[in-house]
């Protein structure tokens, strides 16, 4: 149907620009969908191509470099990107307290340890912990090591090896580390720990 009269023209016009505008803005959101979809795949891969420089860069040995990419993708895989660090530090220090505790919960609540703590002092520990991946054969504590820290096993299995010889294995709700608090001097690793 074509227009005849001046007033059908102008209508016809009108009609015809925002239909235009109509069509860009849903084209343009649909559009911006699938940019925000695919973002933090593009933030992955440029990671992923950063480190690869980096380690062509500094001509890392292939078997480190391997264990790296490992590290990169395996706790990329975990985390989704997601830098805790930096979430928290946009929090006031009680949400902070608050969302650690809410992070830690596991350890809090399978480790005898805890049961009897009071909230405050499970808000100030949980601040204080620090959640740590490990790629599969990684070694954690190298045995002669400095040991500074007591460590809970939340998933998966890590293994104790003296001598070349696997002589534990450690699994969820297990700690190591815990001989450092004992001694007046600094302890040591006796033997390795490897996730």
């Amino acid at each position: 149907i074509a227009p005849t009269t001046d007033g059908e023209k102008i209508f016809s016009v009108a009609m015809m620009m925002v239909g235009s505008l109509l069509y860009a803005t849903i084209f343009g959101n649909v559009t911006t969908i699938f940019q925000q979809m695919y973002a933090n795949t593009n933030r992955y891969h440029e990671m992923l191509n950063n480190v690869r420089d980096f380690l062509k860069l500094y001509q890392v040995p292939k078997g480190l470099s391997e264990r790296v990419m490992d590290y990169i993708v395996s706790t990329w895989s975990m985390s989704k990107g997601i830098d805790t660090e930096k979430v928290l530090s946009i929090c006031p220090k009680d949400m902070r307290a608050d969302i650690c505790v809410h992070l830690n919960r596991k350890v809090f609540n399978e480790h005898p340890a805890f049961r009897l703590a009071s909230d405050g002092c499970l808000r100030a520990l949980a601040v204080e912990f620090q959640t740590i991946h490990c790629a599969p054969g990684d070694l954690i504590y190298h045995a002669g090591e400095s040991v500074d820290a007591l460590c809970f096993v939340v998933s998966g299995s890590l293994e104790v090896i003296q001598d070349d010889e696997v002589v534990a294995i450690l699994g969820k709700g297990d700690v190591f580390g815990d001989i450092f608090w004992k001694e007046t001097s600094l302890a040591h690793a006796c033997a390795n720990v490897r996730a």
